[in-house]
């Protein structure tokens, strides 16, 4: 369960530096896999949307429950988001995120209003949690819900990304994985403390605060983004997996096992939510990925 936690009064935008990686070819095409479950949970409360945009401009949307949640495209924006566990409507607040996130986007692409993708996310995200807010002002029982998001773009030029919130982008290269987003929650603070030895492997595993996040859209200001908005560049190889923190049940060693076993990204997302199903946890969390592959 995830509590919302308000740490700044400032807004804080986290930009990373240029990284030199493999240039991704013209003509790019990435194709995703969808999968999820409720876990223990009463309901279910991760929610998420993908636009694939073919090569002669056709658009195909997909949400939870899909019937063919396979798909490919030269150009893919996906947002993933997950209701703040403890507050009201946390599902409202997820599914108002992840539709306005990538409508937005879509909107400003099909207007040509503009291809920059820092506008773009910035401005999407702003339309998510302004959605939020309205949702809020217009049906009081809504009062207090909230979502994290987790939201890419991919094309030819490479991927982009923003996140709010604890959800997880990992990069799969090399046969390494890596998380390429940074993690709004006070684990990450915890888990800095343990690697810098100012405290035992034991107390930062039993951290009480563990779980609670430092940034989420709730129609508030939003405390902490991050975003990498300079096209980081992807090989025909390449794997990314967005995923809500209930992956967190499996090990970082599992989830890159299963995506390089994995050569279909529908197969590897069922097979990533079967992993987290096998440990079978009582109180397992809402678990949602989407796993994309490019070339």
């Amino acid at each position: 369960m995830k509590i919302w936690y308000k740490i700044a009064s400032h807004f804080n935008i986290n930009f990373r530096p240029e990284r030199n990686m493999v240039k991704q070819q013209s003509k790019a095409c990435f194709t995703a896999g969808m999968a999820s479950i409720v876990g223990g949970r009463e309901s279910q409360q991760d929610n998420y949307q993908l636009i694939s945009t073919s090569d002669v401009g056709e658009q195909s949307i997909f949400k939870p429950n899909c019937p063919t949640p396979r798909q490919s495209g030269s150009m893919i924006v996906a947002a993933l988001t997950d209701g703040v566990g403890g507050q009201a409507a946390g599902d409202i607040a997820a599914l108002l995120a992840a539709e306005s996130f990538t409508e937005s986007i879509q909107t400003k692409l099909c207007e040509q209003e503009t291809t920059d993708c820092k506008t773009l996310m910035l401005d999407a995200v702003s339309d998510a949690n302004l959605a939020i807010d309205i949702a809020i002002n217009s049906d009081k029982s809504y009062t207090g819900m909230a979502t994290t998001l987790v939201g890419v773009i991919l094309n030819d030029q490479g991927l982009n990304w923003l996140s709010v919130g604890d959800s997880h982008l990992y990069l799969i290269r090399n046969e390494k994985i890596m998380k390429l987003n940074a993690d709004h929650s006070m684990g990450a603070l915890i888990d800095q403390d343990y690697s810098m030895g100012k405290i035992t492997h034991a107390e930062a595993m039993n951290a009480p605060y563990r779980n609670v996040i430092l940034s989420c859209l709730s129609g508030k200001k939003i405390e902490l983004i991050d975003l990498y908005d300079s096209d980081w560049e992807l090989s025909a190889t390449d794997k990314l997996v967005l995923a809500s923190d209930g992956l967190d049940s499996i090990s970082h060693e599992q989830i890159l096992t299963i995506v390089l076993q994995e050569n279909d990204p529908q197969q590897c997302a069922q097979a990533l939510i079967n992993a987290v199903e096998d440990r079978k946890r009582e109180y397992q969390d809402n678990t949602t990925v989407i796993v994309l592959h490019c070339g």
